[in-house]
């Protein structure tokens, strides 16, 4: 604090920089003069503060990906009833197009001028589009798209204002992974301390799980996939909500200003998410008596506007496939960019509907593969692999030439996209890099201390090899055989269990993965599946289907793997990964058999997701733990103990 002369206002460095307060005499002010309370802040803890909410984003999105499998969907509230009911009243079919209200917190609220905000913010795009040409190309193709399809249009002066109007600002956003800019309509944008988001109810989460999708892709032997072309503008609103979607736009750069307004739905409304969701399963409930498969397929295997889907036979995916295409054209949308391991199922397709990936697959030449909800698919032999290609990360960070930062540390880490958990064993080293980094309260913009460092280089110099590993798709080719006689265990057929060797292996993670490819876990429980596990798979060529959880822990980590044993026509035993779970252990210390029985509960709940999503149902489900304590705890009273254990006792 710093303190003025008598009469003279304080100043106080507060985290939102430096605030004047204090009492002015009566004499300095005239007797009409209002009295004002400001607070400034300076432009740097601006920028400070819309950083660490990017690094908040980028962590929760990576623990968002983390719990996949492992942690359950939050229940609807108030809210999002209120918000399903309004657009189960106000969404309607006209002439094959969707047209829906908007979710509105209060129906007769009155928003403030926003057209300013919307001003300045043009401005700045302006500029920007004046000092890079290409940019600048790109941009206007996005607008006029939005123009020649009818998803915006022109408002003229005489129009009159309503009480719902809202100006959107305006930018793109370029993903480096996309050839077309996204144009994005800032709802979050705030004039007088609110936004037309706060104005909307976001809507319950009507996303299938990614987690089940993924592990349902890997289950039959034919795979496609396709995505909806423009999902989102495919969903008109409702005229007497439009004015909420306006926006400011100048054709040429020496004409005027006009406004627009969006007919459609925007990307960055809180609400848009769910009101796709919506209108895309309203689509298909209709054709759940005529079509039941392809209705299905639809709630099950989209994940916003990406279908992923396994079959067990070309001529069962053609005919979904077309059945699918047909429901979605009864609403609006057009399914496009299809890919398949299958050439008869491309060439039942029109061309001009087939992916990059398809067209070249046709053709027998290489590609690089297709991205698949965040992993990149090759059709051509049928495997998943992992982008680790960072192009957002400076490469001098990436090669080890330069010593990271805490911010960049952070940023390479929470890139690595790894759904199955295959990359537990690599990953989780890294995690435990960041847990000491923080351990050792550095700022962000710091450079990581020697020690560490010189952990990051390996670790960085293994990540470089997961560019060559590959995951087989399909089950059945992704497994170990066990020869029965002499208990050999044939390799396996992509390289993780070198990955498993490599890294670190003074942690819980590595060790169970290498544990559980050879069964050599000590002490086990068994969990007939009974009325849980119904549909048990009878298929040819599978016999005495089981599922394998193994759990383990050490001081720094825990972890939770699973795996598919069964007996093929050649009664050969064969096993498969299916997904595992990894977590770094707290920062407080906690002992050894504590963190054992939170991989029990870790293994307990993936098995609980996998048997839940997967349509083939194991005969048997068998856990693995190497801890006599965590296993006599199990079969003990969970009355016998204190809240903690009795907490993770009750949900084993």
């Amino acid at each position: 604090m710093r303190v003025g002369k008598p009469d003279e206002p304080c100043a106080t460095r507060t985290p939102l920089g430096w605030c004047l307060h204090g009492r002015v005499p009566n004499a300095y002010l005239p007797n009409s003069a209002a009295r004002h309370t400001s607070l400034f802040v300076s432009s740097d803890v601006i920028e400070s503060e819309c950083t660490l909410r990017e690094i908040h984003e980028e962590v929760r999105r990576s623990f968002s990906i983390e719990s996949m499998g492992v942690s359950g969907k939050p229940r609807q509230n108030s809210e999002d009833l209120r918000a399903v009911e309004i657009l189960e009243r106000t969404s309607t079919l006209v002439n094959d197009q969707w047209h829906v209200g908007l979710p509105w917190r209060d129906e007769t609220c009155t928003m403030p001028d926003s057209y300013l905000t919307a001003l300045r913010r043009l401005k700045g795009v302006e500029q920007k589009l004046k000092n890079n040409k290409e940019y600048a190309k790109r941009y206007e193709e996005r607008i006029r798209h939005l123009f020649e399809n009818d998803f915006a249009k022109k408002l003229i002066s005489s129009n009159v204002t309503p009480l719902k109007t809202w100006y959107l600002p305006h930018f793109g956003v370029d993903n480096p992974n996309k050839k077309k800019l996204r144009l994005v309509f800032d709802a979050a944008a705030k004039t007088n301390g609110l936004s037309l988001n706060d104005y909307l109810l976001k809507g319950p989460d009507l996303l299938m799980s990614l987690f089940g999708i993924m592990l349902r892709f890997r289950e039959n032997r034919i795979a496609v996939s396709g995505d909806i072309k423009d999902m989102f503008l495919k969903v008109k609103i409702r005229p007497e909500d439009q004015d909420a979607f306006r926006f400011l736009y100048r054709e040429e750069p020496e004409g005027n200003i006009n406004t627009y307004v969006m007919t459609s739905l925007i990307f960055g409304a809180n609400c848009s998410p769910f009101i796709a969701q919506f209108v895309k399963n309203k689509n298909a409930q209709r054709y759940e008596s005529s079509m039941p498969a392809a209705a299905s397929a639809i709630y099950r295997s989209h994940y916003m506007d990406d279908y992923i889907d396994s079959l067990p036979n070309e001529e069962a995916a053609i005919q979904l496939i077309h059945n699918i295409m047909f429901i979605h054209k009864q609403g609006g949308f057009q399914m496009r960019n299809w890919t398949s391991n299958s050439k008869k199922i491309l060439a039942s397709l029109p061309k001009d509907l087939l992916g990059e990936a398809a067209v070249k697959f046709n053709t027998g030449q290489l590609y690089e593969g297709e991205r698949t909800l965040g992993l990149i698919w090759h059709p051509n032999d049928d495997t998943l692999r992992f982008d680790v290609s960072f192009k957002r990360i400076p490469e001098t960070i990436i090669n080890g030439t330069q010593k990271p930062t805490k911010r960049e540390m952070l940023r390479v880490i929470m890139s690595i996209f790894d759904v199955y958990g295959i990359l537990a064993p690599f990953t989780i080293n890294g995690k435990i890099m960041l847990q000491e980094i923080w351990k050792s309260k550095i700022s962000w913009d710091d450079y990581i201390t020697e020690t560490v460092f010189q952990k990051w280089l390996k670790w960085i110099y293994l990540l470089e090899s997961l560019k060559d590993l590959s995951l087989p798709r399909y089950y059945p080719a992704a497994t170990i055989r066990v020869n029965e006689t002499n208990n050999e265990t044939l390799p396996l057929s992509y390289s993780h269990s070198t990955i498993s060797r490599t890294t670190a292996t003074n942690n819980a993670t590595s060790v169970a993965h290498a544990e559980s490819a050879t069964n050599t876990a000590s002490h086990s429980y068994n969990n007939n599946c009974g009325d849980d596990c119904s549909g048990v798979l009878t298929r040819t060529g599978y016999r005495n289907l089981q599922m394998h959880i193994f759990c383990d822990a050490s001081n720094k980590a825990y972890c939770a793997v699973a795996y598919w044993r069964w007996i093929d026509d050649e009664f050969n035993i064969r096993v498969a990964f299916i997904a595992s779970k990894s977590r770094v252990a707290g920062n407080k210390p906690i002992t050894i058999p504590r963190l054992e029985l939170q991989a029990a509960v870790l293994a307990a709940r993936l098995v609980d997701s996998v048997t839940r999503e997967h349509i083939i149902k194991p005969e048997q489900r068998i856990f693995w733990s190497d801890s006599t304590t965590v296993l006599q705890w199990i079969r003990n009273d969970a009355r016998d103990y204190k809240v903690y254990k009795q907490m993770q006792e009750a949900y084993l």
